[in-house]
């Protein structure tokens, strides 16, 4: 598949070849493909055989063997990769919180984050200091996502402080519905292993100024910007928006402002990260360009472009996002002061490698995946793109520029967003070409009206061109998402389609840059695997028909689904509030591709006409719903079962409600194939049912315990 010129090239990225096996072990950890440790002997029968290969080609020059000897190498790099990831796990440490914790023990925990302001409370994480065992502290480590109640005295808890939490240490639930998001994976995957929900009488602050000074310091300095923007009367969206853009706090940012940034395709402006420390970066670089006469020059040059962009970090609060650009672009600026061949793909598999060695986690990062992705198909694509047409205007040539940028990151990212976010912003060009340039005045306005706060009067004008600038791109953005079509949402991907889109962009890349046929065949054959996935998904979506009763808090809601169509089943009072359940039911629904959905109440079941055919065959007549061959019997405290003549036979019973209802009475004259115990059932019932349906013989599934519940449906 390669020539020689092309295996040359290849063999000049060698770090870039060690950092794919190293990842490909973090991956086998994090999937748990194995268990255990790799133990020491197989690297040490690997580096062995590694030896051996490397003298036997160098002794008898078998030229055509030498890639015995990368593989090896590569088969040590998963190993470590996976034995480092699992000694950094905080599970497979020694003094693990959970080895000593039992569910009521008094706990000593250091914050180790700012404080982040929610609807309805404080959020944080913090280190696990000592829990208290028999009347004495015991060293424990574990990290643990804490919420505060909000009042006045948690609104002054700060990074590091240590407090004492008399609140229950629990772990993070599980996913209780199809397609739900894993919030326990995910907090797994940066080592939370615990939350907490604290009450205000359940902590007791001991100390403070236990954190790193210089992140204190660097909090210091993120909250005297944030008073100054507030001096200078920014306020409502404006204050939010420059919160986020130039300071990285989005805890201002309300759910509508989130929506319009997300669906006009300018939420990466909101996240700082690459796109504010690349801001910083070309500003600089620009403004410095004279520098480049002789080595101390340019060296001068690399240590203020350094001095830049860590500045910037530390304004921002040391966070990790940009930590992480701030190490990405500091490993190309030294690639570029070395002045090597191929520096920049070498640098950031570099720069990935060190980030991923200190935190081998962070490659599940979604900020992380999406920055490098970026950043390489920039380097890489956009140079052929603005080769296809040099304006010689300044201001074209300026803006072609920034659409060529603005289409390589679109196609770098697009799979990843597709998988995470589930939705493509079809203006993304539009977007771009409007918000880049204003979130390039704005931060720079921005800390031109922090330097310039000792002269108020300066910097309160200034804020004021500020302000403008918030205005317009608040107004762009809003103007964009409104437009017809802005945003293709409800997309659906898997893993495997992922790296296939990945797969097709490489060969394309390739076939433009080598002219070679054979990545043409191979994108081709990537085209057809992915047109055929598409096929059989579809094919398997109009066939599908299902009965899910989802697991809600304190209530049952129902989805009925055939083909691409569903009937949503509920409460009374939900038929006003579509959107009360969508976390817990969007998953499922994203999974089954439903197009088109029928809201009902459980109250109305049967009396309004309209909902007699919404699904074919499908007919509900209060308590009962006939759904293909499917007969489902929904039990509420006023269903009148001991009334019933004879013996009543259905597929599956739903206990909606159990008030008035003796679990022992109700199988004397209802007998289910399958019965279902909601979570509308209080909790002191589920024992009495569990009794009753253990000996009656009836396979049970009760939603409180198992999560919610699916049935295929025959026709």
């Amino acid at each position: 598949m390669f020539n020689s010129a092309g295996m040359n090239q290849w063999n000049q990225y060698t770090l870039l070849r060690l950092l794919m096996g190293y990842a490909i072990g973090v991956l086998l950890y994090s999937n748990r493909v194995f268990e255990g440790a790799i133990p020491l002997l197989l690297f040490v029968i690997l580096f062995l055989l590694l030896v051996f290969v490397r003298y036997t080609v160098g002794r008898f020059t078998l030229y055509n063997l030498r890639f015995i000897a990368g593989i090896i190498l590569w088969l040590m790099m998963i190993a470590f990769g996976y034995d480092w990831s699992r000694n950094h796990d905080l599970k497979n440490n020694a003094s693990f919180a959970a080895k000593y914790y039992s569910g009521s023990e008094p706990v000593i925990v250091q914050v180790a984050r700012p404080i982040e302001i929610k609807a309805n409370s404080f959020k944080t994480v913090a280190n696990i200091i000592a829990i208290e065992t028999n009347n004495s502290w015991t060293t424990a480590t574990g990290k643990v996502m804490l919420y505060f109640l909000k009042d006045s005295l948690a609104a002054k808890i700060q990074y590091g402080d240590r407090l004492i939490i008399y609140s229950t240490l629990a772990s993070p639930l599980l996913p209780a519905n199809p397609g739900e998001f894993d919030y326990s994976k995910y907090l797994a995957r940066k080592n939370i292993h615990f939350q907490s929900f604290v009450r205000s009488d359940g902590w007791t602050k001991i100390g403070s100024g236990y954190g790193s000074a210089l992140v204190e310091y660097s909090i210091r300095i993120r909250n005297h910007f944030l008073e100054i923007f507030e001096r200078n009367n920014i306020t409502g969206r404006e204050f939010a928006v420059v919160n986020a853009l130039v300071l990285g706090m989005d805890d201002y940012l309300d759910i509508e402002t989130r929506k319009d940034f997300s669906a006009s395709g300018a939420m990466h402006i909101l996240c700082v990260s690459g796109l504010h420390v690349g801001i910083i970066y070309l500003v600089l670089n620009w403004l410095l360009s004279f520098l480049k006469r002789n080595k101390f020059s340019r060296l001068l040059k690399a240590l203020l472009l350094l001095s830049g962009i860590w500045g910037y970090a530390l304004l921002t609060g040391l966070s990790p996002s940009v930590l992480r650009a701030s190490a990405m672009f500091s490993f190309v600026i030294v690639g570029s002061l070395l002045n090597r061949s191929g520096q920049i793909y070498n640098s950031l598999s570099a720069s990935a490698f060190l980030l991923l060695l200190i935190n081998p986690f962070l490659l599940h990062d979604v900020g992380f995946q999406l920055s490098y992705a970026a950043v390489l198909a920039i380097v890489s694509i956009q140079p052929l793109l603005y080769n296809l047409w040099r304006p010689d205007n300044y201001l074209l040539s300026k803006a072609w520029g920034l659409v060529t940028v603005s289409v390589a990151a679109q196609v770098g990212t697009f799979p990843l967003g597709l998988y995470y976010f589930h939705q493509f912003p079809n203006y993304f060009i539009l977007t771009n070409l409007i918000v880049v340039p204003l979130a390039t005045l704005i931060l720079y306005s921005g800390f031109i009206v922090v330097l310039t706060s000792f002269f108020p009067l300066v910097s309160f004008w200034i804020s004021q061109v500020l302000i403008i600038l918030l205005k317009t791109l608040n107004s762009s953005v809003s103007f964009i998402e409104q437009l017809p079509y802005s945003t293709t949402s409800s997309i659906y991907v898997s893993t495997i389609v992922v790296l296939l889109l990945y797969w097709l962009i490489f060969n394309l890349f390739k076939t433009w840059t080598t002219k070679n046929i054979v990545f043409l065949k191979l994108a081709l054959v990537v085209g057809i695997l992915l047109a055929s996935e598409l096929v059989v998904r579809e094919y398997f979506r109009q066939k599908q028909q299902k009965i899910i009763v989802y697991s809600v808090k304190n209530d049952a809601a129902i989805d009925l689904i055939q083909g691409r169509e569903n009937a949503f089943i509920s409460a009374a009072f939900t038929g006003l509030n579509p959107t009360r359940f969508e976390y817990q039911i969007s998953g499922s629904r994203l999974q089954a591709g439903i197009r088109k959905t029928s809201f009902l109440c459980f109250d109305s079941l049967g009396q309004n006409p309209e909902n007699q055919y919404l699904i074919k065959p499908f007919k509900a007549q209060d308590p009962f719903l006939a759904f293909r061959k499917a007969t489902l019997l929904i039990i509420k405290n006023d269903f009148p079962y001991a009334y019933l003549a004879d013996t009543l036979h259905v597929d599956l019973a739903l206990v909606y409600d159990d008030r008035r209802i003796v679990p022992e009475d109700f199988f004397r004259k209802i007998k289910p194939g399958y019965i279902v115990v909601s979570n509308k059932v209080p909790y002191r019932s589920i024992e009495a049912w569990r009794k009753v349906l253990r000996n009656s013989g009836t396979p049970f599934h009760i939603i409180h315990e198992k999560g919610a519940f699916v049935m295929p449906v025959a026709d």
